[in-house]
């Protein structure tokens, strides 16, 4: 074969390689004027042969960043070869994320031109994007987590000890009244632990079968005089819409939260706030869009959306709408929208906003139709008061004096004997001394050294028919998943009073 041929074969395969490649190819003057773009590049950016070739590279750079192209150019120019990791435009004014490349071209020994390979890298940058949010979320959610449980052990003594004072002195004392506002402010501190643990997804979720028109209904006429004249709220409800199983209190929390932002998104000009229903399939497309969703299967959901004509916001609000304490108001109050995202999470569901400024927001929640979960014993907060005591030991296992003080007393005051212990290595060593005497056990589950989970399995070993009841800041389902030991009988969400122990051990060892 002559040295021509060769030649022309080489070129041919060149030429093959570059029209088949996956990367967009396309070569350019040094002064970046396209000369060249392969069917790659058609199919990335959106321009074809004829409308790219003649154009200047600066064509690819979205508004504001041309001199980017300029400075790439400059460095090929001085025969550096420059790589970047950047956004391009589209031609249907969307951008696409890529490593770009651009290398001098030599002939004659000098330069000449250049070239400019792009790979499209979304995918990879949509994944990290997932990990890294994946991380800070589960970082600040241990954080939310770690306080609200400290803080419910702070709220278990100053509640619980008001609530023994009430049972001592009876309604016809003068310091009823104080007592009963100590114990409602302590209520509502433990209602800002309950909304870090939704935003770490460790919330309290009582669950039941819901039926999300009626809650939604019955929400929005409540929150209807609150709104402001300028807002008409509308309702799309679906007709037939299966029930699904959650937290009433808590879903109660997300449609509020979402028609009150609606509302304000509109502020004083007038406009309409869209509450709809509906039962769909999720697509794997649609779940990409949520939130810390990607992972979530594809199938059929209930679906909530809250729409509003409002402001809408651009895409960088939008990347922080969920984060903790982020706000766009000139005040902010409490966790906003990531409080939401946790409860949606911890309803194994998923939230997506689209959103436009200037053109108005939709917030869409998915949960799954029904669901198995159901929670065991627990102790009611409002429970009336009953005439009722026990007998017996029961031994006490948590880390914090005040609280282990609070319990001896109020247990005490229902008629029990109380040992004590200050972690789980002496709550196995108590036992160990008196298992004859003990009758049941009320064990923490976050504690030095060794932890509820660790200690119950020692104890059931010691008296495999001792009853034990869990007390923790955690929800019932989040608290007991770890516990290999066989199952607690009793759970006590933290904080409580005397009269949640009392209804709780009058079931358990009645």
């Amino acid at each position: 074969m002559s040295v021509m041929s060769e030649t022309s074969l080489t070129n041919q395969l060149a030429a093959l390689i570059v029209e088949s490649s996956d990367d967009a190819i396309l070569g350019m003057t040094l002064d970046g004027v396209i000369v060249s773009w392969n069917p790659a590049a058609k199919r990335m950016f959106g321009h074809t042969v004829e409308e790219a070739v003649g154009r200047p590279l600066e064509v690819l750079f979205p508004a504001g960043r041309e001199r980017e192209a300029a400075e790439l150019l400059a460095r090929v120019k001085a025969g550096e070869r420059a790589r970047v990791e950047t956004a391009l435009a589209r031609k249907d004014g969307g951008t696409v994320e890529v490593s770009l490349a651009v290398s001098p071209v030599a002939a004659g020994g000098r330069t000449t031109g250049a070239s400019a390979i792009a790979r499209d890298i979304s995918d990879r940058r949509a994944l990290e994007k997932r990990l890294r949010d994946g991380q800070v979320l589960e970082s600040l959610g241990l954080l939310a987590g770690g306080i609200a449980h400290d803080f419910n052990n702070l709220l278990t003594v100053v509640m619980g000890n008001a609530s023994i004072v009430k049972a001592m002195v009876g309604q016809d004392s003068k310091m009823w009244e104080y007592l009963e506002d100590i114990e409602i402010t302590a209520q509502r501190a433990a209602d800002l632990a309950t909304q870090m643990l939704a935003y770490s997804g460790r919330g309290v979720f009582v669950l039941q079968r819901v039926d999300l028109n009626g809650l939604v209904h019955e929400m929005t006429e409540l929150l209807r005089v609150s709104l402001p004249k300028s807002v008409t709220l509308k309702y799309d409800l679906a007709a037939m819409l299966p029930k699904v199983e959650a937290d009433v209190t808590q879903l109660r929390q997300v449609v509020m939260n979402l028609v009150i932002n609606a509302a304000q998104a509109i502020g004083e000009k007038a406009g309409t706030v869209t509450v709809g229903t509906r039962l769909a399939r999720a697509e794997r497309e649609w779940l990409a869009g949520a939130a810390h969703a990607a992972e979530m299967p594809e199938g059929d959901y209930v679906f909530l959306t809250v729409s509003d004509t409002g402001c809408g916001m651009d895409e960088k609000t939008r990347a922080r709408i969920f984060d903790p304490f982020f706000t766009t108001k000139k005040t902010g109050r409490g966790l906003g929208l990531s409080a939401v995202l946790g409860i949606v999470r911890g309803h194994r569901g998923a939230i997506r906003v689209d959103s436009e400024a200037g053109k108005g927001t939709a917030f869409t929640v998915i949960f799954p139709a029904g669901g198995s979960l159901v929670p065991r014993v627990r102790g009611q907060a409002g429970a009336p008061m009953e005439i009722w005591r026990g007998s017996g030991t029961v031994l006490v296992v948590d880390d914090e004096a005040k609280l282990r003080e609070f319990a001896k007393n109020a247990l005490e005051l229902l008629g029990f004997r109380v040992l004590l212990a200050s972690d789980g290595d002496e709550g196995v060593e108590t036992m160990r001394r008196h298992a004859g005497e003990i009758g049941c056990v009320l064990l923490d589950l976050t504690m030095p050294r060794m932890s509820g989970d660790k200690a119950l399995p020692e104890i059931r070993k010691i008296k495999p028919g001792v009853k034990v009841i869990l007390i923790s800041g955690y929800n019932e389902q989040e608290a007991v998943k770890d516990f290999d030991g066989g199952g607690v009988d009793a759970f006590v969400k933290k904080p409580f009073t005397v009269d949640v122990l009392r209804v709780v051990l009058r079931k358990v060892v009645g």
